[in-house]
């Protein structure tokens, strides 16, 4: 169950991530989702080509098959290359407006984009490519911009949040500890602690606030002046609506909300997601997974019939059934049959962009074909939501701020569950026993993250109840921090591990003989550079060791003797067929909740598979089947250190081993 407090948490944990495609309410504003031109590829390998709304070339491939070509706003334009970003104007594309690449850079909104380059500051650039303002070293990290013309911003120095204008000035101090973009002159902060999220203005005004302990689901923005919620104590999970002062204004008396479903046809564009209020409407589930349509008051005026819907940025509500999608009014008519494959989260001149039978289309509101030619991708990308600054500096202070020689965010070794629970604001201590992770995600941009920090947990009680898993004491072991970036990153990594260490030292712990400054290099191909600290594990002491994880040109490993126990708890090993879905699905869920049939429904074998591995994979299991290891190797999060895990397993993995087994 995502709380309230983890959401929040996760806000800005140096690291505030916007739904990716699925942005904000206040896209409704026209020109941000209404655009001029569309970058098309014609057939499959040709290079991208620029079109105007009424369908003709004025760019005839011109930039690489592999590019993206971003949204298209005044003209300018972002490629992204292997070598990062650059950006165009229409008027001459043969030429960038800036010879340099950057590594980070955001869509323009209201003529402005803020871009990053390893190492160096944050700038404002305009759609000419003139810097506009060079913001200072302590603000490390932008995101949230907004068409109400504001930025989100990090002070590293405060370790605070604070607001930005769309020209790079402070309009609001760094003081929150947590802070959502402004959408409709407001925005949501919260400070370290406090069991309520604040309701303010762009000037830091408190208009009103939310409970962080009667609610369990809180949107991350308001919309229609409303935001959407769940109380902690609703059994189906019943939205109910608060406005800007935070009071209670309507709910959805038959809604069930389920926030683990997407529901986008498309990820071009924007999608507004389900019980988002939108010109006056709502989209909201019922517990069969089934979707209609309300208005404000909570009238329901579509019965929850479809398998999916989400509010129309234009018009309407996007809708499928018989895994076709339509556009449908508030009345239930049809506005486009429900005949294509993909509607896009952008109009083209004001005209739909459709995908049918494997090829786009734009058509207008009769359906007819807008311009004589069909394409067979989209390139509409909408730029990075978090722009950093990247240096060593702020890498260490990343990974180290939260460190003392004996305490993580302030918890000690000694500390117990309850403790932990308390620090981090959530209810339950038993999301922070056995194996479960902390999971807070430093994403510092697309290139590094440090997550899975970890407790180890010793002198665990029995559980009291099997059924519920709670707990009732646990003690501290140690931490794990581990830091992963991309290869090409342009860091030094021996001046890197060293900086951490100085930093470490500084602050208290001593270095372990056998791990310090540990370096195993496999420079073959590219890969992730992974530094790993494992702290407080040896009373003060730490672990450090760099790991350079190959993906191009790694040496087969040997398969492991044969293990001939008829167990259904071992991983199956046998050898991945080709239908291994390509997708990365994430089942971490399975250490949380029993497995459900609804669950399984509708996946095949091999799905199935892989849906009983993801368990093995997350508590490091080494594959002898190649196929799963390169499989679990898409995610970040997957180390490989063990053949035997079983016994790391919580009561639940257990189950869902044996129940997805079965399945298969």
């Amino acid at each position: 169950m995502n709380s309230i407090k983890l959401r929040f948490s996760r806000l800005l944990s140096l690291c505030f991530i916007l739904l990716a495609v699925m942005l904000m309410a206040s896209c409704g504003k026209k020109k941000h989702y209404d655009v001029e031109y569309l970058a098309v590829q014609f057939e499959k390998g040709q290079n991208w080509s620029i079109i105007d709304a009424s369908g003709n070339v004025v760019i005839s491939e011109e930039f690489d098959k592999d590019a993206e070509i971003s949204i298209i706003t005044d003209g300018a334009f972002w490629v992204k290359d292997k070598n990062g970003y650059q950006l165009f104007s229409i008027d001459n594309p043969k030429k960038p407006l800036i010879d340099d690449y950057f590594k980070s850079a955001s869509r323009f909104v209201n003529g402005y984009s803020f871009v990053s380059k390893d190492g160096s500051a944050i700038e404002v650039i305009n759609t000419k490519g003139k810097t506009v303002k060079t913001l200072p070293a302590n603000i490390t990290m932008v995101y949230g911009q907004s068409p109400d013309g504001y930025v989100c911003y990090y002070d590293v120095n405060k370790k605070l949040c604070g607001l930005l204008d769309e020209d790079g000035d402070i309009v609001m101090e760094a003081k929150y500890s947590n802070l959502s973009p402004v959408v409709e002159d407001v925005a949501l902060a919260s400070e370290k602690g406090s069991k309520k999220v604040l309701i303010i203005n762009p000037k830091g005004k408190e208009q009103g606030s939310i409970s962080t302990e009667k609610y369990d689901f809180v949107s991350s923005e308001y919309s229609d002046g409303l935001i959407p919620v769940v109380a902690d104590e609703s059994e189906n999970k019943e939205v109910m609506y608060l406005d800007k002062k935070g009071e209670k204004v309507m709910s959805l008396k038959k809604s069930h909300y389920n926030g683990s479903i997407y529901y986008s046809s498309s990820n071009i564009g924007y999608a507004l997601p389900p019980y988002t209020m939108y010109n006056g409407y709502v989209v909201y589930g019922n517990d069969s997974e089934k979707f209609g349509v309300a208005d404000k008051n909570g009238e329901m005026l579509i019965r929850a019939k479809y398998d999916r819907a989400y509010p129309y940025i234009g018009e309407g509500f996007v809708a499928r059934k018989s895994d076709k999608w339509g556009l449908i009014d508030a009345e239930d008519k049809e506005i486009l049959e429900f005949d294509y494959d993909e509607i896009a989260g952008i109009t083209v001149g004001g005209n739909y962009l459709v995908k049918k039978d494997g090829l786009y289309n734009i058509i207008d509101k009769e359906a007819k074909r807008v311009g004589k030619d069909e394409f067979y991708d989209v390139s509409c990308s909408m730029g990075d939501d978090i722009i950093n600054a990247i240096s060593i500096p702020q890498i260490v202070t990343s990974l180290t701020s939260p460190l003392t020689a004996d305490s993580y965010d302030g918890i000690s070794a000694k500390d117990n569950p309850t403790k932990v629970a308390s620090v981090y604001n959530v209810k339950d201590p038993k999301s922070y026993l056995n194996d479960n992770y902390i999971r807070r995600y430093d994403v510092l941009n697309k290139q590094v993250s440090i997550d899975n920090r970890c407790f180890f947990y010793t002198s665990v009680s029995e559980m009291q109840d099997e059924e519920n898993c709670s707990w009732i004491d646990a003690s501290i072991e140690g931490i794990l921090v581990d830091f992963s970036a991309n290869s090409d990153m342009n860091i030094d990594k021996k001046a890197l591990m060293t900086a951490v260490v100085a930093e470490l030292k500084k602050k208290g712990f001593t270095a372990d003989d056998e791990f310090d400054m540990q370096q195993e290099y496999i420079m073959k191909g590219k890969g992730k550079i992974s530094l790993i600290l494992i702290l407080n594990k040896y009373g003060n002491n730490f672990a450090l060791i760099l790991q350079y994880n190959n993906s191009d040109n790694s040496e087969p490993e040997p398969d492991a003797e044969a293990d001939n126990t008829e167990d259904e708890m071992q991983p199956d090993d046998a050898p991945a067929n080709k239908g291994a879905q390509a997708s990365l699905p994430d089942y971490s869920w399975l250490s949380t909740r029993l497995v459900t049939e609804s669950d399984m429904a509708g996946k095949n074998s091999q799905q199935l598979r892989i849906m009983r591995n993801y368990i093995f994979a997350r508590h490091g299991y080494i594959f002898k089947d190649n196929a799963l290891t390169q499989h679990f190797s898409q995610y970040s999060w997957y180390k490989p250190t063990s053949k035997d895990v079983l016994g790391k397993f919580n009561s639940y993995e257990k189950k869902n081993v044996a129940i997805i087994k079965a399945r298969e």
